[in-house]
């Protein structure tokens, strides 16, 4: 009799954890993974919109909860793990971090304020940057590691060069005009009309130079592989 009674106790107790077991594997959190976004910085936030991502609020529904919460578990695509998860540890003698759908949502919308105005900051820099003489410096002085090959110095001439080039051409092409309004005004004045030509073709002769020197700095950049090279003009 007491064998029946154990066998139909063990029997009770195999049955209900077999019903319980499979619902404790599935214990439902709220899960909100994510791409750091204060990694974002000027020299990937052109490709940050794309590149740094989130669950969204895939996993803040009722319906979409997940049995675990972290990067190892989370499929994130493209061969990469998310840096970060908030979740709900139930179960846990912990406080929930995402304790309802509502916190759950309002994480995700931090996330995009915050990677919005990392975006906005990367945006910012670069047109400081590239705004006025600052044009001039090598891209590094904005990387929070800072320049460390000595190749920016080159840089930094270069792109110097290609700046001078510029205003070079532009008052090369203004003497040509004004070697052309000399012809026009001469009125057949042979010391006016070999004024005109003159300025004329040193204006030409300055223009190939000019050219000339601009596609030898290119050449010289692109043989010394500055690191980041490019010219800004």
């Amino acid at each position: 009799m007491n064998k029946n009674r154990m066998h139909y106790w063990l029997t009770t107790i195999l049955i209900s954890l077999a019903i319980l077991l499979p619902q404790a594997a599935k214990a439902n959190v709220f899960c909100f993974c994510y791409d750091d976004p204060a990694k974002i910085d000027i020299n990937n936030y052109k490709t940050a919109e794309t590149d740094f991502l989130s669950t969204g609020l895939k996993y803040c529904e009722e319906a979409a909860k997940v049995a675990a919460c972290n990067p190892d578990k989370i499929p994130r695509g493209g061969g990469k793990k998310y840096d970060s998860c908030d979740s709900s540890p139930l179960g846990q003698n912990l406080p929930a971090i995402l304790p309802n759908t509502q916190t759950c949502k309002d994480a995700f919308a931090v996330w995009q304020g915050k990677k919005s105005a990392k975006l906005g900051a990367g945006k910012e820099s670069e047109s400081v940057t590239t705004a006025g003489l600052g044009a001039l410096m090598p891209s590094c002085v904005n990387d929070e590691r800072g320049c460390r090959d000595v190749g920016v110095f080159v840089e930094m001439g270069i792109n110097l060069a290609s700046y001078l080039f510029g205003i070079i051409g532009a008052l090369a092409l203004l003497m040509m005009v004004y070697g052309g309004i000399t012809l026009i005004f001469s009125h057949a004045n042979p010391e006016d009309i070999k004024k005109g030509g003159g300025i004329i073709m040193a204006a030409i002769m300055g223009l190939i130079i000019v050219f000339g020197a601009y596609i030898l700095v290119q050449f010289l950049g692109d043989a010394l592989v500055v690191s980041n090279f490019s010219l800004k003009g």
